[in-house]
């Protein structure tokens, strides 16, 4: 499953002499695409999105949210957006959503978010249906906390630059995140202690499962 931000500039349009419009196109991967295609006459104000799946062979879903942006006055602003989620069975390589709007305004971008899942059958879990950026966010800091967990890890542990000395135990860790979380650990790194010079801190009054817990 991956997430794609979304930065859509429609301004570099091409012309479909079949379909007779001029659409724009943006890859998300190998395997997806989203086309917009822009009405064939001024008065007609409802363009389309087309979400392409060409892997037949393969189901998969997609979900997300997407703004359309346009200008006024030297002002962007939000005038159309839409939370959608699409599966796609085996054969079907196209959805479609309407984008309305009420003005003819110029429309510079596409914004937002989607999320691509194209291996349904593999990995045999429930389908999670995500309509709320704040499921995205708890999403992401979750898996953030896991990686930063993994930083204090002598296993996993990368480009450590400093040992906090727990009696025999000395724990690897990293001096910037230290100095962001405590006003101390910054003071001392900032210094020519001889913290700082050993790389090593001794920490005589946490026991060891605390000051990992820190």
């Amino acid at each position: 499953m991956s997430l794609i931000q979304i930065k859509w500039d429609l301004s570099v349009k091409t012309y479909d002499k079949v379909e007779m419009k001029h659409f724009s196109k943006l890859e998300l991967n190998s395997e997806w695409f989203m086309i917009f295609w822009f009405s064939k006459r001024t008065h007609d104000l409802t363009d389309c999105i087309e979400i392409r799946h060409d892997c037949k062979s393969e189901e998969g879903w997609i979900s997300g949210k997407l703004e359309r942006q346009c200008s006024e006055n030297s002002k962007l602003y939000t005038e159309w957006e839409r939370e959608f989620f699409f599966q796609f069975e085996p054969d079907c390589e196209s959805k479609y959503i309407c984008v309305q709007y009420n003005h003819s305004r110029p429309c510079f971008l596409i914004v937002g978010y989607v999320i691509i899942n194209d291996n349904i059958a593999k990995r045999k879990h429930v389908i999670p249906k995500i309509n709320d950026e704040k499921d995205i966010q708890l999403q992401f800091l979750n898996e953030l906390s896991n990686d930063l967990e993994r930083l204090l890890d002598p296993e996993t542990a990368s480009f450590v630059d400093v040992h906090l000395k727990c009696g025999s135990v000395a724990i690897p860790a990293h001096k910037n995140i230290l100095s962001m979380r405590s006003p101390v650990f910054s003071a001392m790194f900032s210094s020519e202690m001889e913290e700082t010079r050993k790389n090593e801190v001794d920490i005589t009054d946490v026991d060891v499962p605390v000051l990992r817990m820190m």
